[in-house]
């Protein structure tokens, strides 16, 4: 969904809760429909008409947009594609994601693990999230981690991972078992 979109929505959401606000009013005795009548004929008097065509028309146009948003299709998960002599491999992005999800839960004592693989200009990056327990000694987990995705991956996969990111969420104290 673009900017544009998002306004869209907004200002269509907008004009809805104008409108149930009105009719809230209206049917809680708030408001007095007398009133709004009367303003509202006080208003057309000054008017032509080719305001409330201008809106109609933004408005028609904005629901068409936000209707195309609801029915148009599915986006195809985003691959990548391995080029060797006999042809392209595509691998998605899911597929590599769950790979250095399993990865990071063999060669560490991780817990909690996310990870999300975006494609970039200079390369493939890898961001993790993860909690770690109290013994854990974080720079040394992850630089070995970061070396180990970039070559497993590559062997795996013969995809390029230029950059590993690592975000430890919460450091938790050791479970100690309990002798009764």
């Amino acid at each position: 969904m673009t900017v544009i979109d998002k306004l869209l929505i907004l200002l269509i959401d907008f004009i809805t809760m104008i409108l149930s606000i009105l009719l809230i009013g209206l049917y809680s005795g708030i408001l007095d429909i007398k009133f709004l009548i009367a303003n509202f004929e006080n208003y057309q008097k000054y008017t032509v008409g080719i305001e409330g065509i201008v809106v109609g028309a933004v408005l028609f146009l904005i629901s068409i947009r936000i209707l195309q948003l609801f029915f148009r299709k599915k986006k195809v998960k985003q691959a990548i594609v391995a080029r060797n002599e006999f042809g392209d491999v595509n691998i998605s992005l899911d597929a590599i994601n769950s790979l250095v999800h399993d990865i990071v839960k063999e060669e560490s004592n991780a817990k909690d693990i996310q990870s999300k693989i975006k494609v970039k200009e200079d390369g493939v990056h890898v961001y993790l999230n993860f909690v770690v327990d109290s013994r854990t000694i974080i720079p040394e987990l992850s630089e070995r981690l970061q070396e180990i995705l970039k070559a497993r991956v590559s062997e795996s996969t013969g995809v390029k991972i230029s950059k590993v990111q690592i975000l430890i969420k919460e450091i938790k104290r050791e479970e100690r078992a309990r002798l009764d």
